[in-house]
């Protein structure tokens, strides 16, 4: 066992026949998160950055994704994210392995916290950013903005 931790003979994950109902769920919903976001990308074309800004030109996209909900990028990112969350609490099943027994428990509190504030960060910088988007799109395209906005929700159809 020793030599696999080390790298020295190749693991092969689980087969997927041996995933819990958890972890298919989860694998499940990253896929269809980064399948979203691929999707977002693909509808914006020109309009697309990582920096928020409206361009020469720029047409509200209301196609896609954008026809159920305003901000599927977004949603898509938020449903990524859920896989980073899980992969941190995998990797403490390989705690006891390096550290003593007497650490562990520290550790395990050590990382719940630690996800904990860098979701809450994520989050608020998310939320942040996505009022700013709405200001400047709402500047810009003024009540065609407000039609659009008012007939859909930010992240969820439905639901919020």
């Amino acid at each position: 066992m020793f030599l696999q931790e080390i790298g020295s003979i190749p693991i092969l994950n689980h087969k997927i026949s041996d995933w819990n109902l958890l972890e298919t769920v989860i694998f499940c919903l990253g896929i269809g998160g980064t399948s979203l976001r691929l999707w977002c990308f693909k509808c914006l074309k020109e309009y697309f950055t990582f920096n928020i800004t409206v361009k020469k030109n720029h047409k509200l996209i209301t196609t896609g994704p954008y026809s159920l909900i305003a901000h599927p990028a977004y949603t898509g990112g938020g449903l990524m994210i859920i896989n980073v969350i899980f992969l941190w609490y995998q990797l403490c099943s390989y705690v006891p392995e390096y550290f003593p027994a007497s650490q562990f428990g520290s550790f395990i509190w050590l990382v719940g916290w630690w996800n904990i504030i860098t979701q809450s960060i994520f989050l608020s910088l998310i939320f942040k950013r996505v009022f700013h988007e709405e200001k400047l799109l709402k500047d810009h395209f003024g009540k065609e903005w407000d039609v659009y906005f008012n007939q859909r929700k930010r992240f969820i159809p439905y639901v919020i």
